[in-house]
This record gives structure tokens, C-alpha cells and sequence, in this order.
């Protein structure tokens, strides 16, 4: 679940430890991941894979490309 200005967006669990992991990456190393840190953390063998986590995030306003 996350919480965006005062309304709450339910995502999938897959989708949660997709952000959880970008969140936490950035947290830890003051920069958001790349697609291959990305697909290293979560054991993801496709970049097509996390281009759609990423487009599919980006379109729910959960994720902002910076």
C-alpha cells in the first residue's frame, strides 16, 4: 500500500516489493537504482520485465522517473 497525498493506492504484492526495493536502494545509496541493480536485487531475469514494473508503476503514480 502506498499512501500518495492523502489517498491510498492498493498495489499487487509483486508490484509493493518492486517499490519496496527501489525505495529502499535509494534510501541506502542516495540514487535510485538502474534496471540492472534492479533486476540483480529482485532475481528478475528480463529488462522487458522491469521496464513494464517500471511503466506500469509510473502510470498508477506510484513511481516518478527522475
Amino acid at each position: 500500500m502506498i499512501k500518495k497525498g492523502s489517498q491510498m493506492n492498493y498495489i499487487s504484492p509483486k508490484k509493493q516489493r518492486f517499490v519496496d526495493f527501489i525505495q529502499d536502494f535509494t534510501h541506502e545509496n542516495n540514487r535510485p537504482p538502474t534496471f540492472v541493480e534492479i533486476m540483480g536485487g529482485l532475481d528478475i531475469r528480463s529488462l522487458g520485465t522491469i521496464n513494464w514494473y517500471v511503466n506500469e508503476l509510473e502510470r498508477e503514480g506510484v513511481l516518478r522517473r527522475i
